[in-house]
C-alpha cells in the first residue's frame, strides 16, 4: 500500500478545525484527559488510554459537521494502609495491641 504524504498545511488545517470543535471545548477536554492519563500512568506505573472520536456528517451541499468526544481510561490509584491486628477482636488498629505503656509522671 502506497503511503500518502501529508503536507504541513494539511496538518495545520486539521489542528485548526480540531481546536474549533465545540468552540474549543473538545481540544480542552482532550488536553485535560491527556494530562490526567500521563499523571495516572506515572503514579501507578500502568498504562492509560486517551481516545478521541470524530463523527463526520454531511450537512448541506459543500458542508460537513464534525462532532467529537474524548474518553480516557486511567488506572485507579491504590488505597492502602498498614495496621496491627488485635487478636482478641480481630479488628485493625493503629497501635500495637501488646505494646506496654510506660507511666509518665507529671
Amino acid at each position: 500500500m502506497k503511503r500518502e504524504i501529508i503536507l504541513p498545511a494539511e496538518v495545520e488545517a486539521f489542528i485548526s478545525a480540531f481546536k474549533s470543535i465545540g468552540q474549543g471545548t473538545l481540544s480542552e477536554e482532550a488536553a485535560r484527559s491527556l494530562q490526567q492519563a500521563i499523571k495516572a500512568t506515572v503514579m501507578e506505573q500502568k498504562k492509560s488510554t486517551v481516545t478521541i472520536k470524530l463523527h463526520i456528517k454531511h450537512n448541506v451541499e459543500d458542508q460537513i459537521v464534525i462532532e467529537g468526544e474524548v474518553s480516557a481510561t486511567v488506572p485507579k490509584p491504590k488505597s492502602t494502609a498498614a495496621f496491627f491486628v488485635d487478636t482478641r477482636t480481630f479488628l485493625p488498629t493503629r497501635n500495637r495491641p501488646n505494646q506496654q505503656v510506660l507511666p509518665i509522671d507529671q
